[in-house]
């Protein structure tokens, strides 16, 4: 039986992790409203943070921080400012895991839940 997977192009990724990538902007001197404006995402699409936008519409946040900073580290420093409530119920059932390495072993079974582009792996 073949595995079906998602493309990139009909991929979703949680609204909240374009929040936090702006919010990284911002610290960073960055206008949050010029990066969005320049990414050409309808601001409607950034409200509430149930919502979702596409992995390329991400990819076109991303590339609209470019023009408006530095972005040196800009991923190491994303990664750093994501909170585990930006990953939605798979971050709530993480924090209340007995162990860092039980939250870190149901983040990788369940991160194919949470976005169709991104896979988690533990190595020890």
């Amino acid at each position: 039986m073949k595995k079906s997977t998602r493309s990139v192009e009909r991929s979703l990724i949680a609204v909240s992790y374009a929040y936090d990538l702006l919010h990284v902007m911002e610290d960073r001197g960055a206008s949050s409203e010029a990066i969005i404006r320049d990414s050409q995402i309808p601001s409607t699409l950034l409200k509430g943070h149930d919502a979702r936008i596409t992995a390329a519409q991400f990819a076109s946040l991303v590339r609209a921080c470019a023009s408006h900073g530095d972005v040196a580290g800009l991923g190491y420093a994303f990664g750093l400012n994501v909170k585990l409530p930006s990953h939605g119920l798979l971050g709530l059932a993480m924090v209340n895991c007995r162990t860092p390495r039980e939250a870190m072993q149901l983040g990788e079974r369940f991160s194919p839940l949470r976005s169709g582009i991104v896979r988690l792996r533990v190595i020890e």
